[in-house]
C-alpha cells in the first residue's frame, strides 16, 4: 500500500530506499507530525531508533503484513 507522508500513523511498517540506489530500509512508525511543509517521522528498526523526513506530498510504501504489495 501507498500512503503520502501525512497519512502515516502510529504502527505503520514503511519501506523506503535509503543511501544508495535499490537499498531498501524497513521502519516502524511511532510517531509522524507534520511541521510546515515538512512530516517529521520518529520510527525504529531492530532497536534503534530513526527519525525521518518527508515532504507533506511524498509518497511512502506501507507494508503490510510485513510484506510488500505487488
Amino acid at each position: 500500500m501507498v500512503k503520502s507522508a501525512t497519512e502515516l500513523k502510529a504502527g505503520d511498517v514503511i519501506r523506503f530506499e535509503y543511501g544508495d540506489y535499490d537499498n531498501w530500509a524497513e521502519c516502524t512508525v511511532k510517531e509522524a507530525v507534520t511541521v510546515g511543509n515538512t512530516v517529521n517521522v520518529k520510527g525504529s528498526r531492530m532497536g534503534m531508533n530513526y527519525e525521518l523526513e518527508f515532504g507533506p506530498k511524498e509518497k511512502v510504501q506501507v507494508l503490510q503484513n510485513g510484506e510488500t504489495e505487488i
